[in-house]
């Protein structure tokens, strides 16, 4: 007997469709009860070490025990607890199907409320169109018969069916759904039982009750917002819904920007967020940024550089893959490829729709995925999940934070980060930094006003300014010497930054306004002449400072020069009257510091890291030191954030996790410890 053969009888006994559910596997499909909606049978086709292909099927009988022993039957091969049948020429064709049957007799019966009248042979009070629904051939023309058929006999019963044709509903069911569809039909919405709604949305699919695939799809989407939203509907129900309406709308080249709202969502976002990533140059930072949030998830949202950086967070990381999508895009996500793709492999009846695509069909939904029809059916052209590196995506995630708090967060990356750096994302990581400074240093320019009208209103301030810091001394010749050493210093002042800041203006500066300069130059010279003697002093040279602070002298005039002389003149003694002692008591302190701060992990510590590192739980250890678990997994951090740069321990409740990336670290902190 082949398998073949049941699939047929299961077909023309029981109306029981084969259907393919997995893409990935089409050796796979299962026989759903008709009265459940559940599987009562998988068949499996699959090749041996030769090549031959082998036939087998579990089947879900419970009494299967109770049955004859027969070699080709065992227990299930891939559903524990069922009835596993091997197909040969030794299995018995009429012993199978009677025990097929009582297989789908079981299953009714646990429904409840199942029952099927039947009408009482040679009396018939039903309409003649529904009487003459059994003898169409198939769906199809039963539907177009029945298009414009009215009924005024609700059914209020349930109709245990999954997919059920008209000839599988019983005279009183088939008046009761065209009563329900009458009234559906006319806007007035109730809820019945799912097999009602496959009969309809299957009509409207078919093209009955809708002229165009537009009107269709508009009828549908009516109903969905009416039916569905209200609550009524099984999930089995909506989601096959929602694949089918997709799929049709594909088949018949609906407009992509309606299509595209019946597409699944994740795969929705998938497309969105590869489409910023693989072209970023064209989106904004947060765009960017959310589309590496929607891989990175909350290894992104929730490390340290983005806490950090606060709203500049997308700033950076955006201009980090910009500069990092040659390199990382394809090996991250792969290249587009193709896959088959089988629209309606679990609607039998609906796969006359993909005949009547042809096989010239071809179909562009956005820029990453497409469709079109081959000689063995369709093809699916996109970026699959099962390409996507998530251990590459997440590496690349971990070091863009621990470079954004290198650089702009005052951290350090750990031994082992920095033994693992890939180079060429380094040399990418200085090429986006050297982008954003530059960037943010235009940004600033722009921000300040320069007008040039107020040059005028500035020097006569200038002047003003000036004549009332002059005292009586500086008149006279005093004064004219003064000037005349403005005048001496002027070409050297027409490059300062002062000049840059009013865009290169050829502006005169004031009197008042050099003596500010020299002032500010004499502090300057102080407070590297302090530098100078700290440095020294901790040498225990103290003579080199007086040299120092003597050659790093500036010529000032006579009020400005004097006080700051002074001024440098009080640090050099400080500096000089400290002994080689109290230097060294100074650098002790220093060391001593440096080693306090060094944390190491206590007994409970270890205890606690060695558990979960063995996959046990430590709540009755922390409530027995009486800490709570967020507080424990808050402190171990600290203590290991010097080695890590990351956090190790996670907090739920109650319950600590370990961070997978940092399992071998731990380990061997551990085996350190003991030592």
């Amino acid at each position: 007997m082949r398998l073949s053969e049941l699939t047929n009888y299961a077909r023309e006994r029981h109306h029981i469709e084969e259907l393919h559910k997995w893409r990935e596997m089409p050796e796979l499909s299962v026989l759903v009860s008709p009265a459940s909606g559940k599987w009562i049978a998988l068949l499996m086709r699959e090749r041996d070490a030769g090549g031959r292909i082998r036939e087998r099927c579990d089947l879900k009988y419970s009494a299967f025990c109770e049955l004859p022993a027969r070699d080709y039957l065992t227990q299930g091969f891939r559903m524990p607890g069922w009835l596993g049948v091997r197909f040969g020429a030794e299995t018995e064709r009429a012993f199978l199907l009677h025990v097929f049957d009582l297989a789908v007799e079981e299953e009714a019966e646990k429904v409840e409320g199942y029952y099927r009248e039947t009408a009482i042979p040679g009396r018939s009070e039903f309409p003649a169109r529904i009487e003459a629904i059994y003898a169409c051939e198939d769906f199809l023309s039963a539907a177009r018969a029945m298009e414009d058929y009215e009924d005024d006999c609700p059914f209020a019963g349930t109709v245990p069916l999954y997919q059920p044709e008209y000839r599988d509903l019983t005279p009183n069911e088939l008046r009761g759904y065209f009563t329900w569809r009458a009234a559906l039909r006319r806007g007035e919405v109730s809820p019945h039982c799912d097999a009602f709604v496959y009969l309809y949305l299957s009509e409207l699919m078919l093209g009955v009750g809708a002229a165009t695939a537009a009107e269709a799809l508009d009828c549908m989407d009516a109903f969905a917002s009416a039916y569905f939203s209200a609550g009524y509907g099984s999930e089995a129900l909506q989601r096959n819904f929602k694949n089918w309406r997709f799929e049709y709308a594909v088949l018949n080249r609906v407009d992509a920007a309606r299509v595209w709202a019946y597409e699944n969502p994740a795969l929705r976002h998938w497309d969105e967020a590869l489409t910023v990533l693989r072209e970023p140059e064209k989106q904004s930072d947060e765009v960017v940024f959310a589309a590496l949030a929607e891989f990175g998830g909350k290894k992104l949202t929730e490390a340290r550089s983005v806490k950090g950086l606060g709203d500049k967070a997308a700033f950076y990381y955006a201009a980090i893959w910009r500069s990092c999508a040659p390199l990382l895009f394809a090996a991250c996500f792969g290249n587009m490829r193709m896959r088959a793709w089988k629209p309606f492999s679990d609607a039998p009846r609906l796969r006359a729709l993909c005949e009547n695509a042809g096989q010239d069909f071809s179909y562009q939904l956005n820029e990453l995925r497409s469709f079109a029809a081959t000689g063995n059916g369709f093809t699916e052209y996109s970026y699959l999940r099962q390409q996507f590196d998530s251990k590459r995506f997440f590496a690349f995630l971990k070091e863009a934070d621990t470079a954004l708090r290198v650089r702009f967060l005052r951290g350090k990356a750990s031994k082992d980060m920095s033994a693992t750096q890939d180079i060429a994302l380094q040399e990418a990581f200085s090429r986006a930094f050297a982008s954003c400074e530059a960037t943010e240093a235009a940004q600033k320019l722009a921000a300040v006003p320069v007008r040039r009208e107020k040059l005028a209103d500035i020097r006569a301030a200038a002047e003003i300014t000036t004549a009332a810091l002059l005292t009586e001394a500086e008149t006279g010749a005093e004064r004219e010497e003064l000037r005349r050493r403005d005048a001496q210093k002027l070409p050297a002042k027409e490059d300062s930054s002062l000049a840059e800041l009013i865009n290169g203006a050829d502006c005169k500066q004031a009197d008042g306004a050099f003596v500010q300069v020299e002032a500010a130059e004499c502090s300057e010279a102080a407070e590297h002449r302090k530098l100078c003697a700290n440095d020294v002093s901790r040498r225990g040279e103290s003579a080199a400072c007086a040299e120092a602070a003597e050659s790093s002298s500036c010529a000032v005039d006579k009020q400005g020069n004097q006080g700051a002389s002074r001024h440098s003149e009080k640090f050099c003694e400080a500096a000089a009257s400290a002994t080689p002692a109290e230097l060294a008591n100074r650098g002790e302190t220093e060391q001593t510091d440096k080693a306090g701060r060094t944390e190491i992990l206590d007994a409970l510590e270890c205890r606690c890291l060695a558990a979960l590192l063995r996959g046990e739980s430590v709540r009755a250890e922390l409530r027995a030191a009486h800490c709570l678990t967020s507080l424990f997994a808050e402190r171990v951090n600290e203590k290991l954030y010097e080695r890590f740069q990351d956090i190790c321990l996670e907090a739920e409740g109650e319950e600590l996790f370990l961070v997978p990336d940092y399992r071998e670290e731990l380990e061997t902190l551990l085996r350190e410890t003991e030592k």
